[in-house]
């Protein structure tokens, strides 16, 4: 990545994960930690730290300070330590050789943990949902309240025409001005119709609200994707991951989409373990199909295994509809994130 990292905003921690990490690459370091910081270690600018009670004596911003230090430190070792043990990539540091779709997942099928920075979307369905909720009531409001300033300039401008006719001498033009400006009265709601039909077609069907929602309580309950595209060139390749909410460093995500909004304009960086790369679908195998020359596919399935058949058949059916539901196809990748966070450079 470009430039010396100064600061890091973490956004998003799974320190329960990066934790089991650390312990498995320090041989249980972790752990020790957590007993030295219980006994009260002094550290440095004074603070003394109860890591495993943070309610001993220390007041509640000292010890959300020292979590979130200890949080940086964690995530910083776990890193290093992998990206040294060459089972991570930080990706943007590919060479550019190899900034095709094809390249970039081969790199990330011989390495497990990947470090990424690009520019992003967050994807809230529980909050797209609440959205729907009232998405037609809010466009309703927004457009009542768009005719509202559309007639009050109409009627400015018809007031503005009655004062010019006012000023005119001849009648027959005086006539044929006051006739324009009647007919203009008379077509006023219908003038404002024409310019609000564009906003009228935002306006969402009740029954696909009804379905969108549906489709949310079944596949997407409690799902908030981060999209990241580390190349500009190359935008149809992005690593998705699914935030969990109490992984939030803030508890509240609510408060992140507000500060760096659901499509933020600068470059979070994610660290995480990718789970999965779809193929294309012109690569998918077929299944295999029973060979009929095996005489153990001939036999006839007992009671037991034709019940088990029905739960497989509907197992297999969700799966089908579960793909609609992750928007993980190729050549995105998957990742399980272990951090998200803004990196703040010199």
């Amino acid at each position: 990545m470009s430039q010396k990292p100064l600061l890091r905003d973490l956004i998003y921690f799974d320190f329960e994960k990066t934790a089991s990490i650390a312990s498995q690459l320090e041989g249980g370091l972790i752990k020790e930690i957590q007993e030295s910081y219980s006994q009260g270690e002094e550290l440095g600018g004074g603070f003394k730290a109860y890591f495993l009670n943070a309610g001993m004596n220390v007041k509640d911003t000292e010890s959300t300070l020292i979590i979130h230090s200890i949080h940086h430190d964690l995530l910083e070792r776990v890193e290093r330590a992998l990206l040294a043990d060459d089972v991570a990539v930080d990706l943007n540091q590919v060479d550019p050789n190899s900034k095709s779709i094809k390249k970039l997942h081969e790199i990330l099928s011989e390495k497990p943990y990947v470090l990424v920075e690009g520019i992003c979307r967050f994807h809230d369905y529980q909050r797209m949902k609440t959205y729907m909720d009232g998405f037609n009531k809010i466009l309703e409001f927004m457009e009542n309240l768009k005719r509202d300033s559309i007639k009050k300039s109409l009627q400015k401008q018809i007031e503005e025409s009655e004062k010019q006719i006012e000023s005119i001498t001849d009648r027959n033009q005086k006539k044929i001005k006051q006739r324009s400006v009647g007919n203009r009265k008379k077509q006023l709601d219908t003038e404002i119709d024409k310019i609000l039909d564009q906003s009228r077609e935002q306006i969402i069907p009740e029954w696909q609200i009804k379905g969108i929602k549906g489709f949310i309580d079944v596949l997407m309950p409690n799902r908030n994707n981060l999209l990241i595209q580390p190349f500009d060139d190359l935008e149809q390749f992005k690593i998705i991951s699914n935030l969990k909410q109490d992984c939030f460093v803030d508890s509240d995500s609510d408060n992140v989409l507000f500060h760096y909004g659901s499509q933020p304009k600068v470059k979070l960086t994610v660290f995480g373990l990718v789970t999965s790369i779809p193929i294309k679908p012109n690569d998918e195998t077929p299944p295999d199909s029973p060979d009929e020359s095996d005489p153990n596919q001939l036999k006839e399935k007992s009671d037991i295994e034709r019940f088990e058949q029905v739960f497989n058949n509907v197992f297999d059916a969700t799966t089908q509809i579960e793909k609609f539901g992750l928007f993980a196809y190729y050549p995105r990748v998957i990742a399980y994130p272990l951090a998200v966070y803004y990196t703040i450079r010199k």
